[in-house]
C-alpha cells in the first residue's frame, strides 16, 4: 500500500526503521470501524500504549499528545478524514523517533 510506503519513508528521512508492529498494531486498534471511529480508537490506543505501557511520555493530566505528521497523514489515508493536528492544541510531544523506539503490541504478541 502506498501509505505504508509513504510512512516508511518518513522513518528512513530521520534515519529509523519503521516499528515491524506498528502497523498490526493500527489495524488490530481500529478493529473493523471505519472513518471517524476507527481513528479515535487507534489514537486512544496509541495514547494507552505511549503514556501507560511504556511509558514513554510522562502522564500528565490534560495532556494532548500531537503525533508526527508523517503519522497522521498515514492513519487518516487508511481510514479517510482530515488532518486537523489537534487544532493547535499541545505541543509536539510525540516523535517519530519515540514511535519507533516503542514495541507496539497486539493481541497477538
Amino acid at each position: 500500500m502506498e501509505a505504508v510506503r509513504e510512512l516508511e519513508a518518513a522513518f528512513e528521512k530521520e534515519g529509523l526503521n519503521l516499528p515491524p508492529s506498528l502497523v498490526p498494531f493500527i489495524d488490530e486498534a481500529a478493529h473493523g470501524m471505519t472513518e471517524g471511529k476507527a481513528r479515535f480508537a487507534v489514537y486512544q490506543a496509541m495514547a494507552k500504549q505511549m503514556l501507560h505501557v511504556e511509558q514513554v511520555i510522562p502522564f500528565q493530566p490534560n495532556v494532548v499528545l500531537v503525533y508526527p505528521s508523517a503519522l497522521l497523514e498515514y492513519i487518516r489515508k487508511k481510514f479517510g478524514g482530515q488532518n486537523s493536528g489537534g487544532f493547535g492544541k499541545g505541543k509536539p510531544l510525540v516523535s517519530l523517533r519515540a514511535v519507533g523506539s516503542m514495541e507496539w503490541r497486539t493481541s497477538g504478541h
